[in-house]
């Protein structure tokens, strides 16, 4: 029967709900088309631009088990999220243009978990950020001298 949109809120949305693992996969590719980490409102953003349009709890849905499936990681200091790219990482956040660098580091957090483990807590989740000045940025107020 069509709707006349006349029909209970809740009824329409229901007509119109992606299943679990399209919207996995659609906000993978908005992950992976964006320059940056993407807020969760930039990903539903990202798929109004695709005609789709989702409401925020699906997408945090989505994103809580892309990062349970270890695809996808949350930047915390930026409260947005990106395509794994390194694992044993630290997430390096430049102050002046925000740019994000993800620099090799998986002894310093072997390290962190196993002192972690030595005094009783576990985490299935570590996440090392700093932020600081990227050498572009440095370069730039110096003049472009090196």
């Amino acid at each position: 029967m069509p709707t006349t949109g006349r029909e209970p809120r809740q009824e329409r949305s229901r007509q119109h709900r992606i299943p679990a693992a399209q919207l996995d996969e659609l906000v993978l590719a908005a992950l992976a088309r964006a320059a940056a980490p993407l807020s969760a409102y930039q990903i539903i953003a990202a798929l109004r631009d695709e005609r789709k349009t989702v409401a925020p709890p699906p997408i945090y849905r989505a994103l809580k088990r892309l990062l349970d499936q270890g695809e996808i990681e949350r930047i915390e200091m930026l409260s947005a999220y990106r395509i794994r790219i390194v694992e044993k990482c630290i997430h390096a956040i430049c102050d002046s243009c925000g740019g994000l660098s993800s620099i090799p580091a998986s002894h310093a957090v072997d390290a962190l978990n196993a002192a972690m483990k030595h005094a009783g807590f576990a985490s299935p989740r570590l996440s090392i950020e700093a932020t600081g000045r990227c050498a572009r940025c440095e370069l730039a107020d110096r003049g472009g001298a090196g």
